[in-house]
């Protein structure tokens, strides 16, 4: 039974999902009540999409063993995956009821119940959840996430300020977070800090060239600032990279009108 267990995570970590689970399989087929090979069978169905049979799997390990915060937390992810939030959020509390010392297992659980929250619009809890990542590990990657997810959090409430400062903090830990950029450029363009803004989509450009939406949205900046050529010169690049970018078409309309 180990081997195939073994030999069933070793073909997951290649992204051998179908040998995977015929692996899993024959591990249960031998241990029924092995609540591993459940878990790491339900984890290869949520990979390739097959969300009904990976949360089957997970409640099947969960009915094993009641106490398996990681159980919770992968169907939590798999609900949260399928926009089923009010089940995601259910089963990530439940993983943080049954395990709460494990700082580094629980700032991912946090910072998963707090996607759903924030894609529920819950923006007050899915801050506290962002907060409590920070909290627990302010140091990690999973800090730099819960850093931009938060400024996108406090952006959404108007809050630019609190935004800015996450943000900031988000590429502190990770100066090559595009989003980050990106999501900092738009706070300090709704600011009507043209020039910071134009900062930071140049920076997200720099790191990515073909990221779209840092020239399209450094193309309007250019345009509110009076700076129809460069407006043009980034819409024309984002027409390169997305030829069926409609937007970008009217606003090259409307320079071709104004004579630019």
């Amino acid at each position: 039974m180990e081997a195939y267990y073994n030999r069933g995570a070793a073909y997951y970590a290649k992204g051998d999902y179908d040998r995977a689970i015929a692996d899993f399989t024959r591990a249960l087929q031998l241990d029924p009540n092995n609540v591993g090979a459940y878990n790491n069978r339900g984890l290869t169905y949520h990979a390739k999409g097959d969300y009904d049979r990976a949360v089957a799997d997970y409640s099947e390990a969960i009915r094993l063993d009641p106490e398996d915060a990681g159980a919770y937390n992968g169907r939590g992810t798999v609900y949260n995956d399928n926009g089923d939030y009010a089940r995601a959020i259910a089963d990530y509390s439940e993983a943080i009821r049954l395990d709460p010392d494990d700082a580094a297992e629980m700032s991912k659980t946090y910072y998963n119940r707090g996607v759903a929250y924030s894609r529920q619009e819950d923006y007050d809890r899915a801050i506290a959840d962002y907060s409590e990542v920070i909290r627990l590990d302010p140091e990690n990657a999973v800090a730099a996430m819960a850093y931009n997810n938060r400024g996108y959090m406090y952006y959404s409430t108007g809050d630019y300020d609190r935004a800015i400062a996450d943000y900031g903090e988000a590429l502190r830990l990770d100066p090559e977070d595009v989003f980050a950029y990106t999501n900092r450029g738009n706070a300090y363009d709704d600011q009507g800090d043209y020039d910071r803004a134009i900062a930071d989509y140049s920076d997200a450009i720099w790191i990515d060239p073909n990221l779209s939406t840092a020239y399209y949205n450094r193309g309007i900046v250019y345009y509110r600032k009076g700076d129809y050529r460069n407006a043009r010169a980034d819409w024309e690049q984002v027409l390169r990279i997305n030829p069926g970018h409609v937007n970008v078409r009217r606003n090259l309309e409307m320079l071709e009108q104004m004579g630019y």
